[in-house]
């Protein structure tokens, strides 16, 4: 995508960017099992497993790219 293209984008179009190519996972305790849950960019959750791996390759079997959240 071109930078002017970028500037041409209305805020709803700039909103949903990336939407469909960008997950992030998360893990947490459920009913004492660790379980890790893969979220699409607007927080929907994808898969939840409790092996990491198994989130990993759900995320790379969909195309999908990981970010970093702090």
């Amino acid at each position: 995508m071109q930078r002017s293209a970028l500037r041409e984008m209305t805020c709803e179009q700039l909103l949903h960017l990336g939407m469909s190519q960008v997950v992030y996972l998360k893990s947490g305790m459920c009913d004492g099992e660790m379980l890790f849950i893969l979220y699409s960019a607007d927080g929907t959750p994808i898969v939840a497993t409790d092996d990491v791996d198994v989130a990993i390759e759900a995320a790379a079997d969909r195309g999908l790219n990981f970010v970093n959240l702090h």
